[in-house]
């Protein structure tokens, strides 16, 4: 909006700064033609430079004073996306202890249960990134596995799974990666998509897309 303003104010400062400028031009000369007492005439290519500075500098001193106070908050698409679908509680690093059963057997053996409402994310092995797919991964000791979860359920991993909360802090840049990293996208189920009418499972939508559904609207449901 604010470069939208200053172009406009701009394009007034001379004859050529916007097609309305020489579209004026070109009217009053016309009718300066069919109607001389109107004295009209054709635009000089400053003859309104002054008064346009004029509203030009109160204009771009608005903008840059009161106008910069009145523009919304700028959030980031991803963040927007995680904020509106809530998604912040269900982002969990956990790792995988000596001790846990998960250790020898793949992504999808131990958690790839659909009764379960849990996603693995990223697996992460002494500091290389491992993203989708990992349902063939196997599991070894020490891994962290990022999880998209609920809290219950995360509660029910660990503790079943005897899994231990990681340490490691993460940051946005983890959350909201960027580049060739995956990354939080919207969208939108038109009424003629194959879609309609399937399970996620039956429409074998990750492997299709190699996406991954954290959450979906039904209206103003966000389930």
């Amino acid at each position: 909006m604010p470069q939208s303003f200053a172009s406009m104010l701009g394009g007034t400062l001379t004859l050529i700064g916007t097609s309305t400028n020489i579209l004026a031009r070109d009217i009053a000369a016309q009718l300066g033609a069919k109607s001389p007492g109107l004295g009209l005439h054709a635009f000089g290519m400053f003859e309104f430079t002054k008064l346009s500075v004029i509203v030009f500098a109160v204009g771009a001193l608005y903008l840059m004073t009161i106008g910069v106070r009145l523009l919304p908050v700028r959030i980031p698409a991803d963040e927007d996306l995680v904020e509106e679908y809530a998604l912040q509680e269900y982002f969990a690093d956990v790792v995988v202890p000596a001790n846990s059963p998960l250790i020898g057997q793949t992504v999808g053996e131990a958690l790839g249960d659909d009764d379960l409402d849990i996603d693995v994310l990223r697996l992460i092995r002494y500091g290389k990134r491992f993203d989708k797919p990992l349902a063939r991964k196997a599991i070894n000791e020490n891994d962290t596995l990022r999880l998209r979860t609920n809290r219950e359920t995360l509660e029910y991993i660990m503790d079943a799974e005897g899994l231990t909360p990681s340490d490691g802090s993460r940051t946005e840049d983890d959350l909201h990666p960027e580049g060739k990293e995956p990354v939080l996208v919207e969208v939108v189920i038109p009424s003629g998509s194959f879609l309609v009418g399937e399970t996620l499972a039956s429409s074998t939508f990750r492997q299709r897309y190699d996406a991954n559904v954290l959450t979906f609207r039904t209206l103003s449901d966000v389930i």
